[in-house]
């Protein structure tokens, strides 16, 4: 606790860590939704595996020959 002013009051655990509350849920409770941008035919939307595509691309390397 920062401040001593409240170190004497009762019900205030001066040797505990603050802790501050939000009615805001972690981002994985949040409801998803998807905008109209993201629902229009010019957006193509690709099912990315990340372990395969890690695993495509994990011996490859990216060469600078012939650059500058």
């Amino acid at each position: 606790m920062a401040d001593p002013k409240y170190a004497n009051l009762p019900g205030i655990a001066s040797n505990e860590p603050d802790v501050y509350e939000t009615s805001d849920l972690p981002e994985d409770d949040q409801a998803q939704f998807e905008s109209e941008e993201l629902c229009s035919d010019s957006v193509e939307r690709i099912v990315v595996n990340p372990n395969a595509a890690y695993d495509k691309f994990k011996d490859k390397r990216v060469s600078t020959k012939g650059l500058g």
